[in-house]
């Protein structure tokens, strides 16, 4: 799994409620390339859509996100800052 993918799973896995991608234009690239991230992600069954452009995490996406955390807790807890850096609220309080 790529770390963009990773990056995904886990902002979806920390909000509380379906996470919303914004609408796409097609100029733009980094938008054609989130979308790409979240169809890969729906097809491969860690992602399930609920709604127009909302997602929640299937078991097998709970699995890996749990799976990592267990596995690499450093950088688990450098992406949670990431996220809250990024404006993404997390119900998970990194340790210092």
């Amino acid at each position: 799994m790529f770390p963009s993918e990773m990056v995904v799973l886990m902002a979806i896995a920390t909000t509380s409620q379906a996470y919303g991608k914004s609408d796409f234009r097609p100029a733009d690239k980094a938008k054609d390339y989130t979308h790409h991230l979240y169809e890969s992600l729906v097809q491969r069954g860690y992602l399930r859509e609920d709604g127009v452009h909302r997602y929640r995490l299937t078991v097998k996406g709970r699995v890996v996100v749990r799976d990592f955390l267990h596995d690499n807790k450093t950088k688990a807890r450098d992406i949670i800052s990431t996220l809250k850096e990024l404006g993404i609220e997390t119900k998970i309080r990194p340790k210092e």
